[in-house]
């Protein structure tokens, strides 16, 4: 499905319903296509992963998109990897686990970028229009493998 497509989608119930099957519980569509549909900047863009370690049980991940035409490019990709590379993991647990939950880090009414435990995404605060945030997976989510570029 292209980025265009889903971005329609996520403008209708059925849209969101069909995308995230039983995500959703009573109000929480409703919300989730309010955001989404009155942000100032709104959108679909490819999450890649530029970071990754593992804790126990528990997938952490640091993942890079850009807001920029086109998207990123391997050159970015490799940059940011490169960045990322020493990460501790004392780190990437707290900034993972203190991360606002939902769709993105940008805060949905203004779009700007939360402030907040901000070490790791402060990597790429250099690079115009591309932006990295850590997130992890637990229990049962955790068994994925995390995708490679």
């Amino acid at each position: 499905m292209d980025a265009k497509h889903l971005e329609q989608q996520l403008l209708t119930e059925a849209g969101w319903k069909s995308i995230i099957p039983g995500a959703f519980k009573g109000k929480q569509i409703k919300e989730s296509m309010k955001i989404f549909s009155g942000s100032k900047i709104r959108g679909v863009t490819e999450n890649v992963p530029v970071h990754e370690d593992r804790y126990e049980d528990n997938n952490y991940c640091v993942y890079a998109f850009s807001t920029k035409p086109g998207g990123l490019t391997q050159d970015d990709v490799d940059l940011l990897k490169e960045r990322t590379a020493n990460i501790d993991i004392g780190l990437l647990r707290y900034e993972s686990a203190s991360a606002p939950a939902g769709l993105t880090p940008f805060d949905p009414v203004d779009a700007s970028f939360y402030s907040e435990n901000r070490e790791i995404r402060s990597l790429a605060d250099d690079l115009d229009g591309i932006y990295i945030y850590p997130t992890a997976a637990f229990g049962k989510r955790a068994e994925w493998p995390l995708r490679k570029w």
